[in-house]
């Protein structure tokens, strides 16, 4: 497992950067009070992952693969 700052800028570097990374990642992953308001996320692969108390306002998923 990455560490979080790490995660976090996978994350917010956009779809095609996150979507590389969970390809070679496994299992749940949990974020926590993450905050990344208006990132853009179509088509993101956020399969298992755990999104608890984020900012996510204003954030593009759209047609994100949300499902666990």
């Amino acid at each position: 497992m990455r560490c979080r700052l790490e995660v976090i800028a996978k994350l917010t570097a956009g779809s095609a950067v996150w979507n590389l990374f969970r390809s070679e990642q496994t299992g749940a992953l949990v974020l926590h009070a993450v905050s990344v308001p208006g990132v853009q996320l179509p088509h993101a692969n956020l399969r298992g992952v755990i999104l608890t108390e984020c900012d996510l306002r204003a954030t593009n998923l759209a047609h994100a693969q949300l499902e666990r």
